[in-house]
C-alpha cells in the first residue's frame, strides 16, 4: 500500500492567495501606466517592479520564440514592448528625481492622473473620483488592443490583461481611501457620543459663594491735603507763566 504524504504545514489558504493576487495586479497595470500618465510619483516607480515585470515580459518573449511560435505572432512586439515600458519608467523616475531636488512636492506613492482627465471635452463627472482612471483609461486601452488583436496577437493579449489589472487596482485605491474617510468619520461620531455620555453623567457644578468683601487696615493710599496744596500753586504757575 501507498503510503499517504501528510499534508504541508506551510501551504496557504485560498483567500490569502486571493489577497496576494490582488495586490500583484499592481505589476501588469504599471507596464501601461508608465505610457499613459507622466506624473507617477517616484516610489511608485519601484525599479525592482519594473524590471521584475519588463524581465518576465522579456523571457516569456525569448520562450515563446524558442519553442517555435510562428511570425503571425509577432512575438518581438512583446519583447521591443517590455523594454520600452522599462526605459519609460526609469525615464520618469528619474524626471521625479529632479524635481525632489528643485523642491517640487508630490506624493512619492502617487499613481498618476490620466491625460483623459484633463481633456477640454472630458464631461465633469467623469473627472470626480478619478473615474476617468478607473473607467474611461482602461475601456479605451482594451478598444484598441482588440481592434489590433489580428495584427499583434501576443502583445494585445498582453495589453488587454494589464487593463484589466489597471481597472481593478484603481478600484482597489479606491475602496482603500474610501474606507480611510469612513473610519476617520466614525472616529468622530464616536468620540462625539462618548463626550455626551461624560457629560450626562458628570456632576453639576455647585455654586460657589460669593466673596465677602474684605477689610484692608494697611497704609492708607492717597495725596495728603498738604501735597494737594503744593500741585495746584505749581499749576497756577505754570498757566500764569504761558499766559
Amino acid at each position: 500500500m501507498q503510503q499517504q504524504q501528510p499534508p504541508s504545514r506551510y501551504k496557504i489558504p485560498f483567500w490569502e492567495q486571493v489577497a496576494i493576487a490582488r495586490h500583484l495586479t499592481k505589476l501588469p497595470a504599471l507596464t501601461i501606466m508608465v505610457f499613459l500618465r507622466n506624473d507617477i510619483g517616484y516610489r511608485f516607480l519601484n525599479t525592482v517592479h519594473l524590471a521584475l515585470i519588463c524581465g518576465s515580459l522579456v523571457v516569456v518573449s525569448i520562450f515563446l520564440v524558442a519553442t517555435g511560435a510562428s511570425e503571425q505572432d509577432r512575438v518581438g512586439d512583446l519583447f521591443i514592448f517590455a523594454l520600452l515600458a522599462f526605459l519609460f519608467g526609469g525615464f520618469q523616475q528619474a524626471k521625479r528625481f529632479h524635481e525632489h531636488k528643485r523642491g517640487i512636492l508630490q506624493h512619492s506613492f502617487y499613481i498618476g492622473t490620466s491625460g483623459f482627465s484633463k481633456g477640454r471635452l472630458t464631461p465633469a463627472f467623469l473627472r470626480r473620483e478619478r473615474r476617468c482612471e478607473r473607467f474611461v483609461e482602461p475601456g479605451i486601452v482594451i478598444f484598441i488592443a482588440f481592434h489590433y488583436l489580428p495584427i499583434s496577437p501576443i502583445l494585445c493579449l498582453w495589453v488587454i490583461f494589464a487593463a484589466l489589472c489597471l481597472c481593478h487596482f484603481e478600484g482597489r485605491i479606491r475602496r482603500r481611501e474610501l474606507n480611510e474617510r469612513l473610519d476617520m468619520l466614525d472616529g468622530l461620531v464616536e468620540s462625539e457620543v462618548k463626550t455626551k455620555e461624560v457629560d450626562t453623567f458628570e456632576p453639576p457644578p455647585k455654586a460657589q459663594p460669593k466673596p465677602k468683601k474684605r477689610t484692608t487696615t494697611g497704609v492708607p493710599t492717597g495725596i495728603g491735603p498738604d501735597i494737594a496744596k503744593q500741585i495746584r500753586r505749581r499749576k497756577r504757575q505754570a498757566f500764569s507763566f504761558w499766559r
